[in-house]
């Protein structure tokens, strides 16, 4: 009889246990879902809400491109349409060399001059007539080393010929130095037509300071975001962004291979010309971290009363078998 009464206690309290057990279990596996998904939505909406403000931000950045742009495209304008250039690149020339004769020369100095000087951000102006042959304003640069870096033929092969030429008369603005790489720079390359007509008569390469497109993208706050300016997918300027407090790469960034960053790319009107906000999806998020906390508190809380509801409840369940018990202990001690 005492062997029977200590496994049905065992048994007693198995039941009870498993049903505290049971009812947590289905509780937490309740919040658990309920939290995540909370969490996520949170996440969601503030990375959708920082990238439509992104956008804007690029959207802004890009009317600041085209006002730039449009700047550089009066400037080319007015070299094209002036009646002396016009004039001097439908010149016959039998000089020697690469260069063209003295007389062109003297006649296209002051509108180089003029275009150099006058023009803050254009470093260097290069006109190159059917033939070749070309006038440059460059300081600084000798015209041996100019003579040394130009190679027509070699230029006609080029990608960025072959945009200048299907842009027919319009001008194509490049992110890179196309006359001799030089980092600094950008180039504004543009095929010289025969006024009013489409006959071409020339080339032009305005080489413009970088710099200059800092200030399209350098309007904005940089705490914690990377602006990125491209052409071609190479960078042309960026701000907020240095190695050291990053510890990889500006490639590697834009790559975002382990998806840390939250990335919104912009594709600008001007051909192959975009822009890039770059943020760390943990700081997007941060708000999200408020909303985790309380959840686990919550929860920690809402355990705690399930536990104390759960043995409330199984107490109750279990009050029969205990009046079961000690009714048949009484039979068994020979009680009625």
């Amino acid at each position: 009889m005492a062997e029977i009464k200590r496994k049905f206690h065992i048994q007693f309290k198995s039941i009870r246990n498993r049903m505290i057990f049971s009812f947590l279990l289905v509780f937490l596996a309740v919040i658990i879902f309920m939290g995540t998904g909370i969490y996520l939505f949170t996440v969601d909406m503030l990375e959708s809400r920082n990238q439509r403000s992104y956008e804007q931000v690029l959207e802004s950045a890009e009317n600041v491109l085209a006002d730039r742009i449009s700047i550089y495209e009066g400037t080319a304008r007015g070299i094209l349409d002036n009646q002396s250039v016009q004039n001097t690149l439908q010149m016959e020339d039998d000089s020697s060399g690469e260069y063209m004769s003295q007389v062109r020369l003297n006649t296209l100095n002051p509108v180089g001059r003029e275009c150099i000087y006058e023009m803050e951000d254009v470093i260097a102006l290069y006109l190159f007539d059917n033939s070749g042959k070309f006038y440059y304003e460059d300081p600084g640069r000798s015209s041996s080393e100019a003579e040394a870096l130009i190679d027509y033929e070699a230029m006609q092969e080029s990608r960025w010929y072959a945009q200048a030429l299907e842009a027919k008369g319009k001008e194509v603005f490049l992110g890179y130095d196309v006359i001799s790489g030089q980092p600094n720079r950008m180039s504004c390359v543009k095929v010289i037509n025969r006024l009013n007509t489409t006959e071409k008569i020339g080339l032009m390469v305005l080489s413009i300071s970088r710099d200059s497109m800092r200030n399209v993208i350098g309007q904005f706050p940089i705490q914690r975001d990377i602006y990125v300016l491209l052409n071609e997918g190479t960078v042309v300027c960026q701000n907020g962004y240095d190695e050291e407090s990053y510890g990889e790469s500006l490639a590697s960034i834009l790559k975002n291979e382990n998806d840390e960053y939250l990335i919104t790319r912009h594709s600008c009107e001007e051909p192959e010309w975009s822009m890039v906000h770059v943020v760390r999806r943990s700081d997007v998020v941060a708000e999200a971290s408020s909303v985790r906390n309380i959840i686990v508190i919550t929860a920690v809380f809402a355990v705690a009363v399930m536990i104390l509801l759960c043995v409330l409840q199984a107490r109750q369940i279990t009050r029969p078998l205990e009046q079961l018990k000690k009714d048949i202990q009484r039979v068994g001690e020979g009680k009625r």
